[in-house]
């Protein structure tokens, strides 16, 4: 029996798993018959462990027992008393746990693929596009943010640039409307009492289904029992222009990183030829249209499932590096980029820049230094 090969997006929020076969690709379902696994851990009091989506459900009854939105913790360490600004993509070591973790899971890692380069992927695939052909990747996801600019030649896609941010999601657009629904407890219904943990998290669920409502429709309704005095029911309307308002200044953040990254390229806005859609954030209208507003009043291109196509490029590339013979693909090299820059600092000093991001991989690059110390045999010098 041949091996399977599947690619797998672990999203901050959901996880897909994917496969490549006969010319199509598959999006696999759980043991629940879905497509789509919260990406939830849940460790019952009994012992074990569960994941998906009662994993999610429990996190409300049992958070001290759940962990959730993992790819924001990938990178600290257990006795962290504060949170470290973490950079734009993941880092050396945050990729390394990655692979430890599929490694103990009992797979052979062929690649990790970036997620924009992987939903170019799948729109090549489905769009079949030939060559000199260059896109835009917006991929605003549950936990993080990325844009690509990328290159599909005849036999090869060459990504020009990335950037990104791995602290700004959809979770912190529901963060916005809590923040919302905490000012109206306070000022229409006088309720200050501190908000217990608890509590704020099941707030937070209310607010990310009405966030989800506000794409198809012009207001959400979100209710509240049992929470504050003399007030058994309350019932918070969310309108679409304020949610639009409350979050507008992340919104405005993923335009000025989408700048950025042409910018950085020097490629033009003129010379994009489609503005990919990706992750389930950009079915709100209003990112639509800004996006779309930025270059031009372009229509964008939803050729893509914005939730699964991550998990489908994922797959293309694992068949392409696959050595099962059967598998009938055509070969596309990737030529990628470094997506933070490399360097070393010695003794507390600052980062000095070997080789910086979006350069072209494979690179190398070396440079002479010398001890400080003139009969010194070694230095420590952190990468």
């Amino acid at each position: 029996m041949d091996d399977i090969v599947i690619g797998i997006d672990l999203g901050t929020t959901n996880s897909f798993i994917s496969v490549y076969t006969r010319g199509r690709i598959r999006i696999l379902e759980n043991e629940r018959g879905a497509r789509v696994t919260p990406s939830f851990i849940y460790f019952p009091p009994e012992g074990g462990t569960v994941i998906g989506e009662y994993a999610k459900t429990m996190s409300l009854q049992k958070p001290e027992n759940s962990i959730y939105e993992m790819k924001r913790l990938i990178g600290r360490q257990f006795d962290d008393t504060y949170i470290k600004k973490l950079s734009t993509y993941f880092n050396v070591t945050q990729r390394e746990v990655t692979l430890t973790a599929a490694k103990d899971a009992g797979f052979t890692v062929l690649k990790l693929l970036n997620e924009p380069t992987a939903a170019a992927l799948a729109y090549y695939f489905v769009n079949d596009i030939t060559e000199n052909h260059i896109s835009l990747v917006y991929d605003f996801g549950g936990g993080t943010f990325d844009v690509a600019i990328l290159e599909k030649k005849t036999d090869n896609v060459e990504v020009l640039c990335v950037n990104g941010d791995t602290q700004l999601g959809g979770h912190d657009l529901d963060n916005c409307i809590l923040d919302y629904i905490v000012e109206v407890l306070r000022t229409d219904y006088r309720y200050n009492t501190k908000i217990d943990p608890d509590t704020k998290r099941r707030l937070r669920n209310k607010c990310e289904v009405a966030k989800k409502d506000l794409s198809s429709a012009n207001e959400a309704f979100i209710t509240i029992n049992g929470m504050v005095p003399k007030h058994p029911r309350i019932i918070i309307t969310l309108t679409r222009d304020v949610f639009e308002e409350k979050v507008s200044k992340l919104f405005k953040k993923t335009i000025d990183i989408l700048h950025n990254c042409l910018v950085e390229s020097k490629i033009s806005k003129q010379s994009i030829q489609e503005v990919i859609l990706c992750g389930g954030s950009t079915r709100i209208p209003k990112i639509q249209e800004m996006v779309s507003e930025y270059f031009g009043h372009k229509k964008l291109n939803k050729s893509v499932h914005p939730d699964e196509c991550v998990a489908e490029g994922a797959a293309l590339q694992a068949a392409m590096l696959s050595i099962n013979k059967k598998q009938d693909i055509k070969q596309l090299k990737m030529v990628d980029v470094l997506p933070l820059s490399l360097g070393f600092s010695s003794l507390g000093s600052e980062m000095v820049v070997i080789i910086r991001r979006n350069t072209k991989l494979p690179t190398k690059k070396s440079r002479v230094y010398v001890n400080g110390e003139g009969d010194g045999t070694s230095m420590f010098v952190r990468i």
